[in-house]
């Protein structure tokens, strides 16, 4: 008798990533409701409302983190790419948050980079892209003190 083995599913980066590098510093960020987001400590909270950042042109991603707000982020989200000669129906997913208050509690690093706030990393398949797009899909106004875009190193 053959019994299933579990999958083993890691967090860990695909290919080296340079933590030198902030790819959202200057970027636009972008939501749903209003337009541009002046504040990300407060983030827009309907089911569906989103968050978008523009990082200007198609780059390579590695990871996307999440440094902690005020308050607590949505408690469930899902994070899609798209790269600039795509429409907004065409992004990759990638990532899926299903529990917050979890992935917080027992997932989060505490980087000195992160202004002494915890964060969360979110890697998906290494690829070139331009908008990032995390989307409320629990409801519930959110709460982030940072969002980092970390290239993969020597791009």
């Amino acid at each position: 008798k053959v019994t299933a083995q579990p999958e083993l599913h890691f967090n860990l980066p695909a290919t080296p990533l340079d933590y030198s590098r902030n790819l959202a510093t200057g970027a636009v960020i972008t939501d749903s409701p209003k337009g541009k987001l002046a504040d990300l400590n407060t983030l827009p909270g309907n089911t569906d409302d989103w968050i978008e950042v523009d990082l200007g042109k198609d780059q390579a991603l590695g990871e996307i983190r999440l440094v902690f707000g005020d308050k607590p982020m949505w408690q469930r989200f899902q994070i899609y790419c798209f790269a600039s000669d795509e429409g907004r129906n065409e992004g990759k997913p990638w990532a899926q948050e299903a529990n917050w208050t979890r992935t917080a509690a027992y997932r989060h690093d505490e980087r000195g980079d992160d202004g002494g706030k915890p964060s969360v990393a979110y890697r998906g398949t290494p690829s070139r892209y331009r908008y990032i797009r995390i989307i409320n899909r629990s409801g519930g106004p959110g709460s982030l003190s940072e969002i980092k875009v970390i290239p993969l190193a020597g791009q």
